[in-house]
């Protein structure tokens, strides 16, 4: 029972954080695209940033921040 409540414990949070991540894309894409008509090239920008802005903000958490 113990590891089925972990399972779902991770698998809720995985979501969790997929979801958030696809709001930030969508927020990087109107955020660079209110001036420009070109919506791919916009979104092909904030595709680029996704893993740069993940890994820097994950390091950030996980690893600089110290855990209590």
């Amino acid at each position: 029972m113990l590891e089925k409540r972990f399972l779902f414990k991770k698998l809720v949070q995985l979501l969790s954080h997929s979801v958030f991540w696809c709001i930030v894309l969508l927020f990087f894409t109107y955020f660079f695209g209110t001036d420009s008509k070109n919506y791919h090239n916009v979104l092909a920008f904030s595709l680029f940033l996704m893993p740069i802005t993940i890994a820097t903000t994950y390091v950030s958490i996980y690893k600089l921040i110290p855990s209590i």
